[in-house]
């Protein structure tokens, strides 16, 4: 799966960052949200074995949590 890092600002200023692999427009994307202490890092073997079945994914990391501001 090729991954894409990015960053945006929320509201506040902070930076949230998310990954997500290919989006095709025509498939339901499947959104992977961490749990307390976690971070999207839980979800990568998921996401390879979802993508190689051809459904593309996101994962964000929520504020104060791995790669997003703390």
């Amino acid at each position: 799966m090729t991954e894409t890092g990015r960053t945006l600002k929320n509201k506040d200023g902070f930076k949230v960052y998310y990954e997500s692999g290919a989006i095709d427009v025509k498939k339901p994307v499947v959104f992977f949200l961490h749990g307390l202490g976690g971070d999207l890092d839980a979800w990568h073997f998921i996401r390879d074995g979802i993508s190689k079945k051809g459904f593309p994914s996101l994962a964000m990391d929520l504020i104060g949590h791995g790669y997003s501001d703390h």
